[in-house]
């Protein structure tokens, strides 16, 4: 019933894959520990410790059930470490932090308007305009709404849902 080298029955040897401690409860093999940069996602433990947590998967990325995700961008797994993939487009990281994605719609944001600042060079709209399809411009365009400045698509954004306050 508890010994991995007669597990439910004489000879029946406990030997899951990648498992690093082999164990056996009441007569069936149980998964005591994964190997280094495994997991038992499934929790099948048949088939061991089947997924590898250092490798690519975004779903399992440096553990099980640790997701790798992005507002406004895809995401990358690389040896088990979560990176920002490539943004979506009209979107870009201004900030330099990934944590928080492409936090940057080029499309609306006066202080980014049409790309990021360069080099200490500002893409910031002129005291008066708005950021409107990524251009510099008087008002604001069909669809969206001057929200302080910014255009803004109501009926989309998180930030201003259904109106600008």
């Amino acid at each position: 019933a508890t010994n991995v080298d007669h597990c439910g029955g004489c000879g029946q040897v406990c030997a899951l894959p990648r498992v690093s401690v082999q164990a056996c409860a009441s007569g069936g093999c149980v998964v005591g520990g994964c190997a280094a940069g495994f997991g038992d996602c499934d929790g099948v433990a048949a088939n061991g410790c089947e997924t590898a947590t250092r490798g690519s998967d975004v779903a399992n990325c440096g553990g099980c059930g640790l997701r790798c995700a992005f507002a406004n961008a895809g995401a990358v797994c690389a040896s088990g470490t979560c990176a920002l993939g490539t943004c979506l487009p009209g979107y870009a990281d201004c900030d330099g932090m990934a944590a928080n994605g492409c936090e940057t719609d080029l499309r609306t944001d006066r202080a980014h308007c049409g790309a990021c600042s360069v080099m200490g060079v500002s893409r910031a709209c002129a005291g008066g305009q708005v950021c409107s399809a990524g251009m510099c411009a008087a008002s604001c365009g069909t669809g969206t709404s001057n929200c302080g400045g910014d255009c803004v698509r109501t009926t989309t954004d998180v930030a201003h849902c259904g109106g600008c306050s």
